[in-house]
């Protein structure tokens, strides 16, 4: 009893200290993971404010260099017609994105792109446009009868007026939809969790997604109700708000928890705009729950046990499998190389007939050397190549790409092929008229070698009298030559069925006695 007592005390020992390591593992794989998912989100939104940010003031910059190019342009052109400076003006409102463009005169007249004449006091900008000493960027929701709308005012106001026929041009004015900033924004993020708010110093929202509202249009206002964390208050929101800093807190608000960054559209001092990014903590939360209870740190350790173990098994099987298939590659080679041989070869022994004909024609006799020095050379490459087994064996083949000129290996490839062509009366047609760019970056040998294997097969298998071409096009796309090469035949073909095979290793369709060598090698 006391042995056995003892021994209820050792394994319930045991079992406390197991699940204290396995407790312990657990809670710094939680925080590990909690924190790993907070720092991501951030990270992200951040990316989401900068990409934003910059959308905005590009577009804030395009928007007011494209009024100072309106005005340098009525500076450049003194001598036109006021009335066809306006006429301009709508031409430029009309194939822009500006829906409205304004001139503003000296004498205190403002003229429309529409060709509508109004009083300077009587818009709705002039105290911006007053106030500004070079360019401005305010939001304005205009109702009247003519128009409605959320807009966004672009302003430029010059030094120097300028003259424009009879009158002085003192600045520019440009009304661009809201929506134009919306399109740029990503203002829904994390599948609908997220939104993106862009809004005055004041709070005032100018744009925001679909899916936020508040009741007085104002971001800054529901948060007088939140519960901030981590050392976080409103007091710090509208401290960063006023003096122009970027801020990250996270509070509950509405049954409801949130990240917010807040990030300051201050540009060239010209608004006071700030951009905020709004995420659900649900998000966090949910990864981290997935990957929690995807990860329990009893199912890690079976799983790091399982997979050691069937890594071994699996690499000794793989290993095993891939030595069989390599020595069985290997052995399939070898016995079906001569199929790549036989054509250079064939050509230099018609070729040496061809010289004991004309040896006493010094012309031919020099004509068929060349050739035959072509098919050598070929023939010296294809053996090179097939004698360096460490390529084979590990299953790479080296590609060396320098310029080569396609007529020429076109012909080359002519030269191989024509005595075979010749002795079995064949037709033998090329058609390189789709051939544009002949100069090109590539493998001579490699390309070579599909071309001589792929006629020759046409040639073995197309009876006496048949027809076999190669057709060559190009397509030139931004500096790149897409090559085709066709090769056809009147031979037997292959059937539909063997298409999917066509490129296993040394695979044919056993259609014809007389059908041996490599069949289809991929490249």
């Amino acid at each position: 009893m006391k042995k056995s007592g003892r021994r209820w005390w050792v394994w319930a020992l045991i079992l406390l200290i197991s699940f204290g390591v396995l407790g312990s593992g657990y809670w710094l794989y939680y925080q590990s993971i909690e924190q790993a998912v907070y720092s991501t989100t951030f990270s992200f939104m951040e990316q989401i404010a900068d990409h934003d940010h910059l959308n905005i003031v590009n577009q804030m910059d395009s928007k007011t260099e494209y009024l100072r190019v309106i005005l340098d342009r009525i500076d450049a052109s003194r001598d036109s017609r006021f009335e066809e400076v306006i006429y301009n003006l709508g031409v430029e409102a009309r194939t822009t994105s500006f829906d409205t463009l304004y001139l503003i005169t000296a004498d205190g007249e403002v003229y429309s792109s529409s060709y509508l004449k109004s009083q300077f006091s009587d818009m709705p900008w002039a105290e911006e446009f007053e106030r500004t000493d070079g360019n401005f960027v305010i939001r304005y929701d205009e109702d009247s009868r003519e128009k409605w709308g959320e807009f966004l005012v672009y302003g430029v106001r010059l030094t120097t007026p300028v003259s424009a026929g009879e009158k002085e041009i003192s600045g520019a004015v440009g009304l661009v939809p809201i929506a134009e900033i919306a399109d740029q924004m990503r203002l829904e993020s994390f599948d609908g969790q997220g939104i993106a708010v862009v809004m005055q110093k004041s709070g005032d929202i100018i744009t925001a997604s679909r899916q936020y509202s508040t009741p007085d249009n104002n971001f800054l206002t529901p948060l007088e109700h939140a519960q901030f964390r981590n050392n976080g208050s409103l007091e710090s929101c509208l401290q960063a708000v006023e003096q122009g800093e970027s801020l990250f807190v996270e509070y509950s608000l509405d049954n409801g928890a949130f990240y917010t960054l807040f990030q300051s559209l201050n540009h060239h001092a010209g608004n006071e705009w700030y951009l905020v990014v709004q995420v659900s903590t649900k998000v966090t939360e949910d990864q981290v729950k997935t990957l929690i209870f995807r990860s329990l740190p009893f199912f890690f350790v079976l799983g790091v046990l399982i997979l050691f173990a069937a890594s071994f098994l699996y690499h000794t099987t793989n290993a095993a499998k891939v030595a069989r298939a390599s020595e069985q590659a290997k052995s399939t080679f070898l016995a079906n190389m001569s199929h790549e041989i036989r054509t250079p070869l064939n050509g230099i022994v018609g070729l040496q007939y061809l010289m004991r004909q004309s040896l006493d024609d010094p012309l031919k006799l020099n004509e068929y050397l060349k050739k035959a020095e072509v098919s050598a050379a070929f023939l010296q490459n294809v053996i090179t190549d097939v004698l360096d087994m460490s390529k084979i064996e590990s299953g790479q083949l080296e590609i060396y790409p320098k310029e080569m000129d396609l007529k020429r290996l076109i012909e080359e490839v002519h030269t191989l092929l024509e005595n075979q062509v010749e002795n079995k009366g064949l037709h033998f047609r090329i058609d390189v008229q789709g051939l544009e760019a002949p100069l090109v970056q590539g493998d001579a040998l490699r390309i070579k070698q599909i071309l001589t294997n792929l006629l020759g097969n046409a040639v073995k298998f197309t009876p006496e009298g048949g027809e076999i071409s190669l057709t060559v096009r190009q397509e030139l796309t931004g500096g790149v030559a897409n090559t085709v090469f066709q090769v056809a035949d009147t031979g037997c073909g292959m059937s539909q069925d063997f298409l999917q095979h066509i490129w296993k290793p040394f695979e044919q369709e056993r259609r014809a006695s007389s059908q041996n060598g490599t069949g289809w090698e991929p490249r």
